[in-house]
């Protein structure tokens, strides 16, 4: 596997992201859209993100583009003028996403009920509405925290790896450490594109949690009931 990315970089890319973006709009056509969505009335709101939690969420996504353009500019050219920022801000994500870990190591921890959602894909391949217990994350969110964290931990060791000897030019790049940082990177690029696509219209009354941190009553009963203990 990590042979076949050096020697076809650009076309990995290309095919796995173009594929992920497929993917989400075919999974939007046949699943989401024959939902049948409840009209819209005022609705109680709960706060699910405080301050902080905002703040560190914006931060964690702007410092996810600023690496994958970083890294791009990386892939492609011999002197990539961005490269020490990339190795900065990999730091920082790194850094907060172990903050976040602290602030949600109980929320993130894996419950007995978290069962049900895996074995049911979250209803996510279900064009009824599923009511399936879940706490504050459901299991879906909380493997995907967990893989994030993971391939961020990796990724901080194989640059590591990458900046030792002469691992920075062309030549360099061809080894193990280089082909396992773009793979995970490109990984957690698709890991951030399945989670954008899910927040922002698979799950568009979760948007709004990034701006101010609050969810509809209505929506936590339905799809977090284990959370308040409704």
């Amino acid at each position: 596997m990590i042979n076949v990315y050096l020697a076809h970089k650009t076309g990995f890319w290309f095919i796995s992201l173009t594929m992920t973006i497929v993917l989400c709009a075919a999974h939007y056509s046949i699943f989401v859209k024959r939902q049948v969505k409840p009209g819209s009335s005022a609705k109680e709101l709960i706060t699910r993100f405080n301050f902080k939690e905002v703040i560190f969420h914006w931060l964690r996504i702007i410092m996810f583009f600023i690496l994958f353009f970083t890294g791009i500019e990386m892939l492609y050219k011999s002197e990539a003028h961005l490269g020490p920022h990339h190795g900065f801000i990999g730091v920082a994500f790194l850094i907060i996403a172990i903050i976040n870990l602290a602030l949600w190591r109980r929320d993130v921890a894996f419950r007995s009920y978290d069962w049900i959602w895996i074995k049911s894909c979250g209803g996510y391949l279900s064009t009824r509405s599923m009511h399936l217990p879940a706490g504050r994350f459901n299991a879906g969110q909380k493997i995907y925290y967990w893989l994030m964290l993971i391939a961020a931990i990796a990724l901080f060791i194989t640059a590591t790896a990458m900046e030792q000897g002469a691992h920075h030019t062309l030549a360099g790049r061809q080894n193990i450490a280089w082909g396992l940082h773009g793979l995970i990177g490109c990984f957690s690029t698709i890991m951030v594109i399945g989670h954008i696509y899910l927040s922002i219209l698979a799950n568009p009354e979760t948007a709004r949690v990034v701006i101010d941190g609050k969810i509809s009553r209505d929506y936590i009963d339905e799809h977090h009931s284990q959370w308040l203990n409704l």
